[in-house]
């Protein structure tokens, strides 16, 4: 093989290592990985737990008044049959899921 061949396979292997993916550990900080646990202690998480009574229940003004402050969440998504969400991970919030004849069938932080 000549030098030139050699030079452009090396530089080619070099690009493609430096492309691989390698996990990364992003944070070793336990109260940002606390974030993300349902049942979390801080007071701007949701915690889902205290709300399973709501369960089978209307959704109304004061049903989802009582669920909001009982979660600790700052913000409340109702999510109807089919409705389309968002699947990005909000710590802070209670999702309520109600079936075609608005009964809460679902409660959930994210």
């Amino acid at each position: 093989m000549n030098k030139p061949l050699i030079s452009t396979l090396f530089c080619a292997l070099v690009t493609l290592a430096g492309c691989s993916s390698t996990p990364i550990a992003t944070s070793t900080n336990s109260s940002q990985d606390s974030a993300f646990n349902n049942n979390a202690t801080s007071s701007s998480l949701c915690n889902s737990d205290p709300v399973q009574s709501l369960l089978g229940k209307n959704p109304n003004p004061s049903v989802m008044a009582q669920a909001k402050q009982l979660s600790g969440a700052k913000q409340l998504r109702t999510l109807l049959p089919g409705q389309v969400m968002t699947m990005e991970y909000n710590p802070e919030r209670l999702n309520i899921l109600v079936d075609d004849a608005d009964t809460i069938t679902r409660i959930n932080c994210g």
